[in-house]
């Protein structure tokens, strides 16, 4: 087998197959291993341990598989891990989202159950919700259903901003799952996403020493996500860009504490609010403080939508079935629609993708009559 020597500044000439082959077609190299990249511009591939899997230089690393595809991640022995505590964390900010994330929740119970993960952890499934936001009626038999799938509900006290927009207070609730210290590990799910994968496989990872968090590449940003320092964000450090879509975290008061000194704080230049997202990037990427997962754990759904800027960036790199986790984006949830603009908005999409889309309005709308609408093909 032949090594090969990529210059990066080289990198935008060769073209990978979908990242799960590993292998190309122009040359004998097979794994990711073989390779051997050089010079101060690939500063994420392999430049730390926390930041391996990022992007090389300015574009979406095509290498990247899912973590049980990569031969290089390590997992803790299995004796350390069983019988401890893990979780599934969602907040639902409303009863759309509490319909979201029943879905979710189901469509992660079945994963489980078809491709489990060879150990058989204690996980439990929990739902945050603020009471005041779901009143009675339909959402306490969305609560109910919740229960009944083997769910725990945390009724949580809402977190205290000084002065944030509404919709940023509701952001900084996600957080609240940092305290649940009763587990070894949790992972938190936007509820308006559908997880693809069984993802109990990022429970036993290995993270890198005094590493306690991680999340994934957020590649739909200017340079894929590799941005620049500036005054408001990592001023004078280049760093990955990373979503809180999905996290992975080891629950502790000390991880709360880390975020919520950000709570209704604002942008050096733009002034405008901190929502979860820069609070993350801000308090962890900047600081290299954090494992960055592959894009596969915080795919946006417009990657595959033919009408979608972020479809025409993408390129070979977008790859489906690799996608672990799939996170409703701007173009809209699929509540919003009526039933000829859902129809239109499926109709946009690879097969393969408006299949599960359809899937997923057929289910919620199963379990959520009264708030998902039926979908006439």
């Amino acid at each position: 087998m032949v090594s090969l020597i990529i210059y990066c500044n080289d990198w935008t000439k060769y073209h990978a197959l979908p990242s799960s082959k590993n292998f190309f077609f122009w040359g004998k190299v097979q794994r990711l291993s073989e390779l051997k990249f050089i010079s101060n511009d690939c500063p994420y591939l392999r430049s730390s341990e926390t930041r391996r899997v990022a992007s090389p230089s300015r574009e979406i690393n095509c290498l990247q598989t899912p973590l049980t595809l990569d031969d290089r991640v390590q997992y803790l022995p299995d004796q350390l891990v069983l019988g401890q505590k893990f979780a599934y964390v969602w907040y639902a900010a409303s009863t759309p989202y509490l319909c979201s994330a029943l879905t979710a929740l189901k469509w992660l119970q079945n994963h489980r159950l078809k491709n489990p993960w060879p150990i058989k952890f204690h996980v439990d499934y929990i739902l945050m919700f603020v009471n005041k936001n779901l009143p009675g009626g339909v959402n306490n038999d969305l609560l109910g259903q919740w229960k009944l799938a083997g769910g725990l509900l945390k009724n949580m006290s809402s977190v205290v901003a000084a002065g944030p927009h509404p919709y940023y207070k509701a952001t900084y609730q996600k957080f609240q799952a940092f305290k649940l210290i009763e587990y070894a590990r949790a992972i938190f799910l936007d509820a308006d996403g559908i997880p693809l994968k069984t993802l109990d496989h990022l429970f036993q990872i290995r993270l890198p020493s005094n590493i306690t968090i991680a999340a994934p590449q957020a590649y739909w940003f200017k340079n894929n996500g590799i941005l620049p320092g500036s005054p408001q964000l990592c001023p004078g450090v280049r760093h990955v860009t990373v979503t809180s879509a999905l996290m992975l975290f080891k629950p502790s008061l000390e991880l709360f504490e880390r975020v919520s000194q950000h709570f209704g704080t604002k942008k050096i230049a733009s002034k405008k609010t901190n929502y979860d997202m820069d609070i993350v990037n801000k308090e962890f990427s900047c600081r290299d403080n954090i494992f960055i997962l592959p894009k596969h754990y915080g795919t946006l759904d417009s990657e595959f939508c033919k009408d979608a800027q972020l479809f025409k960036r993408t390129g070979n790199c977008r790859y489906f079935p690799d996608t672990q986790y799939m996170h409703f984006s701007a173009l809209g949830k699929p509540w919003t629609r009526g039933d000829a603009e859902a129809r239109y908005y499926i109709s946009t999409f690879s097969y393969q993708v408006a299949v599960q889309l359809i899937e997923w309005q057929q289910a919620a709308q199963e379990m959520c009559p009264k708030v998902i609408n039926a979908l006439k093909l």
